[in-house]
């Protein structure tokens, strides 16, 4: 029986938002595992807080310090067979929203969009809506978009917003997600 992150991943990419403490980090870190049961997988950390988890967890990871970095990273992954898990995409880009900073976040999404991989996005109210900063250089990209919320009692929700809209429950068991 298949999770509803792999049913996901079967679809292609997937880009997931939310806000901290959503769940994003976990759903990268299963998304990993998950990928690495049929081919190599290099998960990307942008955040000293995703650092923190995988050192914890065990699995290995690319620090990324830049923009420019994570677009190497994922460009490397892609010519060479690599799915790409990045946890978060646009955290560079919400330090420096420059012009430059949102060709290279296209780009990137573009990249990882068009071969395999996941990544999370941080969030931002833009246009009296939260959704992920820099929503239209990275939405377009992906096939598979989803946001994550937080319920009561250590309850998540995966809520999928295409290519067809669905809503999955989990907890977090430790390092490991417990599908509800």
């Amino acid at each position: 029986m298949f999770s509803p992150l792999q049913r996901l991943l079967h679809h292609g990419p997937v880009l997931v938002y939310g806000e901290a403490g959503s769940g994003k980090t976990h759903l990268a870190y299963e998304a990993c595992k998950t990928i690495m049961r049929n081919r190599e997988c290099r998960l990307l950390a942008t955040e000293p807080g995703t650092r923190l988890f995988l050192e914890h967890a065990g699995l290995a990871y690319e620090n990324i310090l830049t923009l420019d970095a994570l677009a190497r990273e994922a460009a490397y992954n892609a010519v060479s067979g690599r799915c790409s898990v990045v946890d978060s995409i646009n955290w560079h880009y919400r330090e420096n929203p420059s012009l430059g900073s949102a060709r290279m976040l296209a780009f990137t999404s573009a990249i990882i969009g068009g071969s395999c991989g996941f990544a999370t996005a941080q969030v931002s109210e833009e246009d009296g809506e939260v959704k992920p900063s820099g929503y239209k250089y990275i939405v377009p990209w992906f096939p598979v978009i989803a946001r994550t919320l937080k319920r009561e009692n250590s309850v998540f929700l995966l809520e999928v917003l295409r290519p067809e809209r669905k809503v999955y429950a989990f907890k977090l068991r430790g390092k490991s997600l417990e599908w509800i």
